[in-house]
């Protein structure tokens, strides 16, 4: 069973805007003061504002130098800066906030991504609700809309979905360009989204296969590459891991028949062959199934169950890292949906799925509807205008996207 996912060619506003688009089979692929109160507090403030909020953050010209120093691109330190977000014709100021880059690949990119933290120097002190906010540049993508449209179609799809919004980021009153706000994902979002922050929320980057390392916690928290495959987020309740490792396990040990009675105590089954389909037909590669990277696990108390949250939605509809995991030439939209992971490593949470027929039908069943129904063409059309009328007049603007040639 193929799908046909989406057009190879780039989404570029000046060769070809947003509507030349093959959708294969129906797929593209004197400002007022906030009054204190439950503006300030609330994010669909920033999120569903109505233009592309601006962000000014100032900070001193040294310390931008530091941040900008080759030597220093994979530091974590925190810079005290101070931000001015005008979010439709009103105003807020936050002093003492930290400020530093965020990312992988992209620190390296001449657009950096950042991250503005408001507890870092004031503890407990946050903004519109939250705490931090995620800057992303969408260096990889010409349209700068591809990871808006994914996350807007993974909240259509009922998955814990990051909310997101354009906005225009200015640096000592130098504009930076059109900026992706992300929502971050910590203990405010899983209350939000699981009505409890209660347990463990891991965030998963490479190498985080799921595979069994034993029962020692060090041997999943210890770092590789800089980064630990498991770190634990949020408030941290359990730092044993063996919240972790009891379900890792379990995935290794269990019977076929053991497997099929216990997962759906262990797991949201649902949710997570619902994310299995989602991230397969927008060609999020860089996810757990191919990648091994990429997404959060949230431990549930009150139910005992896993939750599978997607993260890092930029590499998706064509974007493609040719050689990553060891793979060349690959064509996503052709790509078999059954056996569209890892060829060379097991993903063992994926591999078990797919091996029960009760859970390949479903997840055959949620590819199914989500081509049929939100994967529709008056469905994308609609998303794709939305997103590209609302950054349009900003873009010829940002200096990064004329830079590169776009």
């Amino acid at each position: 069973m193929k799908f046909s996912l989406f057009d190879p060619h780039r989404m570029d506003y000046r060769r070809n805007g947003l509507n030349r688009m093959h959708l294969g089979i129906w797929l593209l692929l004197a400002a007022l003061p906030f009054p204190v109160g439950a503006q300030d507090t609330d994010p669909s403030v920033l999120f569903d504002a109505e233009q592309p909020p601006r962000i000014h953050v100032y900070l001193p010209a040294d310390s931008l130098a530091w941040l900008y120093h080759p030597d220093n691109l994979d530091n974590e330190r925190e810079l005290e800066a101070s931000v001015r977000i005008e979010v439709d014709g009103q105003v807020v100021e936050r002093d003492r906030i930290g400020f530093r880059l965020r990312g992988n690949t992209s620190r390296r990119a001449p657009k950096k991504s950042f991250k503005i933290s408001f507890n870092s120097f004031e503890k407990g002190a946050s903004l519109f609700g939250l705490e931090k906010l995620n800057l992303n540049g969408e260096h990889n993508d010409p349209s700068l809309i591809r990871s808006a449209l994914a996350w807007d179609l993974a909240a259509r799809f009922g998955l814990p979905a990051s909310r997101t919004r354009h906005v225009l980021l200015y640096v000592n009153d130098a504009f930076h360009g059109v900026y992706l706000l992300v929502e971050h994902i910590d203990e405010n979002f899983v209350a939000d989204r699981f009505g409890n922050s209660a347990g463990n929320l891991y965030k998963c980057v490479y190498p985080a296969d799921l595979a069994y390392k034993g029962p020692d916690a060090a041997a999943y928290s210890e770092p590789v590459y800089g980064r630990p495959p498991y770190e634990l987020n949020g408030a941290v309740r359990d730092t044993t891991y063996r919240d972790l490792i009891r379900f890792i396990r379990f995935l290794h040990d269990a019977s076929d028949g053991e497997f099929v009675e216990e997962i759906r105590d262990r797991l949201d089954v649902d949710g997570y062959l619902r994310a299995m389909a989602f991230e397969t037909l927008i060609g999020h590669w860089d996810n757990y199934w191919f990648n091994q990277n990429n997404y959060y696990l949230y431990h549930d108390p009150l139910s005992g169950r896993f939750h599978y949250i997607p993260y890092d939605l930029d590499n998706t509809f064509g974007i493609w890292w040719d050689g990553a995991n060891g793979e060349r030439n690959v064509d996503w939209a052709e790509r078999d949906v059954y056996n569209w992971g890892s060829r060379s490593g097991r993903r063992i949470l994926t591999e078990r799925m797919l091996r029960i027929p009760e859970f390949r039908n479903r997840y055959s069943f949620y590819l199914q509807y989500f081509i049929d129904i939100a994967f529709s063409p008056q469905h994308l059309n609609a998303a794709l205008s939305r997103l590209s009328e609302s950054i349009a007049p900003h873009v010829a603007q940002d200096p990064y996207y004329a830079a590169q040639g776009y």
